[in-house]
């Protein structure tokens, strides 16, 4: 019996995987961006179902979805966002003041007709208004000139939230996994890769 070596030269098939790899690459990128907006679609429908959208038109604008890596994306609120700090009305942790012990809830003459605050801070609410807020009881306000109370802000320790970020990326799983699986086959097919 005897043997023989077989050397075919291969070095082009080489090219040409990495070729295809790239192309699988490319199309998992694609289709984990799609799969995001899936994602941040479903969060914003479920927050807005459950009344968030009213005072935090901002914090739906900011919900985004970010690429971890090659098989992993994030929807959120990025932690560079000015609106991160309203982030916790889609979690049930809810917003809990940094410093402080309350909260300041915009209503009243704090408030617009939106239901948005009309000023940054307390000190941003004197000044533009220019009069010395005071409390009573749990809300914050002014002295109309005609000895009438007028709110600005409520104090509270603690804001509920609406629990929707997770459950709404939980429903929205199989439409995501849908979304990557759509692009990579059309790549595959129209690379004539299967």
């Amino acid at each position: 019996m005897t043997s023989v070596t077989i050397k075919p030269d291969v070095s082009g098939v080489k090219g040409g995987l990495d070729a295809i790899v790239r192309q699988v690459a490319e199309a998992l990128a694609q289709g984990l961006n799609a799969a995001g907006q899936v994602g941040v679609r479903h969060v914003v429908l479920e927050a807005d179902a459950r009344g968030i959208k009213a005072r935090s038109g901002a914090l739906f604008a900011s919900i985004k979805s970010l690429e971890i890596d090659d098989l992993t994306i994030e929807v959120g609120v990025p932690d560079a966002s000015p609106a991160r700090k309203y982030a916790g009305l889609l979690t049930a942790g809810g917003i809990r003041p940094k410093k402080g012990r309350a909260l300041t809830i915009p209503i009243g003459k704090g408030a617009t007709r939106g239901g948005t605050g009309r000023f940054t801070s307390v000190a941003d609410a004197e000044a533009q208004l220019g009069k010395q807020l005071f409390r009573v009881g749990r809300t914050l306000g002014f002295n109309d000139g005609r000895n009438k109370f007028q709110p600005v802000f409520v104090l509270v320790s603690h804001v509920r939230g609406r629990n929707v970020l997770e459950p709404a990326i939980d429903k929205a799983k199989d439409e995501m996994t849908e979304a990557v699986q759509q692009v990579v086959d059309e790549v595959i097919k129209e690379g004539g890769l299967g």
